[in-house]
């Protein structure tokens, strides 16, 4: 074995080409997890300066209960003794905690948005956070990350370090006296390959367990081990194909060939094709039915008679038929009808966004259905899913929005309709609504 380890030193050293696209590969490499370190730690600091502005902005509302005034000078209509205003000034927010692990693994993150402010009015589709991208491919591929580099460069470099194994004693010929040597040449070829396939072991423990030790401090040494196991079985999986590749193989232009063609087969080819096939079964809607309901569906709401509405928003929230304004239409105000109308349009656009949710997640499933002849997308979603950065956490994020618009509208019609007194007690009870939700770990 150790004459068989400086044999393939020696294939490694003599020719630049080996050496040079492994430099490159590391540099590849180091490039993504950088860009890994720079996202996460942008999204720590964001983070951080949402909740320092969260906390002037509730130390403002603070000092008008103190003084006894009801807002801001320059917005007399503000009363913040009112629950509509005391809930606006709340400024519920909701985040999606960013997970160490991304800096291995960004994923689709950067195209979702990861903090939103909840009010009356939000979706799970605003504007501020990033809509469905009509091209599954571009979201699919994620960023230049580690990953990226390990699923999609890996197996070029595995490439130019193995296209000579074999095909080399079969161009020169002495293929027959090396099977009078070796009797069972499959055995020697996987002993080779056994070596290339631990180098690359190697290189691939360095950079996992490096930025684990050096940067995260040994603090997410279970999920880093996952990732790791994950990338060392997608090397499993490709050392299996070169193998098949390399002992049928005739000569080194034969086996090169037939591995570049693999490689474009599962890394370009048949994603390509699955996404295509995907958009043909379940196209992008471009968000066509959000769009008409916040145009047409909401006027359609607010063109409603108020008695209808209101019969409306007791179906939506039964506990408010004992409420003295449910039996007596006389105590109505202005503010318990607005609040009847909110209910019942959050209610609304609640159903429109889960069914648009349910329709994301109906083609996920059918991508998810490819992954037997599709490993490439199936790495990437298992990766995804340790790392908390694939489209189902985007889901999970949307639909916390989703139900924090409708808690908000409940409690405010519940509140109104009571005409419920807003002190200072009662408006930190508002801003604690979402406490154990604001900041979502990751799933």
């Amino acid at each position: 074995m150790k004459k068989l380890i400086y044999f393939e030193w020696l294939h490694f050293s003599r020719g630049l080409a080996r050496p040079i696209a492994v430099l490159l590969f590391l540099f590849a490499a180091s490039f993504g997890i950088y860009n890994g370190f720079s996202s996460y730690h942008e999204r720590v600091a964001q983070v951080q300066a949402i909740e320092e502005s969260r906390a002037e902005s509730h130390q403002e509302v603070f000092d008008w209960f103190e003084s006894g005034t009801e807002g801001p000078e320059e917005r007399p209509w503000v009363k913040i003794s009112t629950p509509f205003w005391s809930m606006w000034y709340a400024k519920h927010q909701l985040i999606q905690n960013p997970d160490p692990l991304m800096v291995y693994n960004i994923g689709q993150s950067e195209h979702f948005g990861y903090y939103k402010r909840v009010s009356m009015w939000s979706t799970a589709f605003d504007d501020d956070l990033a809509a469905e991208i009509a091209n599954p491919e571009f979201v699919q591929l994620g960023a230049l990350d580690f990953s990226f580099v390990w699923i999609y460069l890996m197996p070029l470099l595995l490439i130019v370090l193995t296209y000579q194994v074999k095909g080399l004693e079969q161009d020169v010929g002495i293929l027959p006296l090396l099977r009078i040597q070796q009797p069972y040449t499959g055995l020697w070829l996987l002993r080779r390959l056994m070596i290339i396939g631990v180098a690359m072991l190697l290189l691939l423990s360095l950079l996992v367990w490096i930025p684990e030790l050096l940067f995260l401090k040994s603090s997410q040494t279970t999920g880093v081990f996952a990732l790791w196991m994950i990338y060392a079985s997608y090397l499993f999986f490709w050392l299996v194909l070169v193998f098949l590749v390399i002992y049928f193989g005739k000569g080194q232009a034969d086996q090169a060939l037939k591995m570049v063609g693999l490689w474009l087969l599962f890394a370009v080819a048949i994603p390509g094709v699955v996404n295509q096939y995907v958009l043909l079964r379940k196209p992008a809607d471009l968000m066509l039915s959000l769009i008409e309901a916040n145009r047409d569906g909401q006027q359609e709401i607010w063109d409603r008679p108020q008695d209808k509405v209101i019969e409306e928003a007791l179906a939506v929230l039964p506990e408010l038929q004992g409420s003295d304004a449910a039996t007596n239409d006389s105590l109505l105000e202005r503010q318990m009808i607005n609040a009847a109308y909110r209910l019942v349009w959050s209610d609304y656009i609640a159903g429109v966004s889960n069914k648009i949710m349910e329709d994301q997640v109906g083609r996920n499933q059918l991508i998810s259905a490819t992954y037997w002849f599709n490993p490439v997308g199936g790495y990437h979603k298992w990766l995804n899913g340790i790392s908390g950065t694939g489209h189902e956490a985007s889901l999970r994020f949307r639909r916390k929005i989703q139900e924090a618009t409708f808690s908000i509208n409940q409690t405010l019609i519940m509140d109104e309709w009571k005409k419920r007194k807003m002190d200072r007690a009662s408006f930190v009870e508002y801003a604690q609504m979402f406490e154990s939700d604001r900041v979502m770990e990751r799933e």
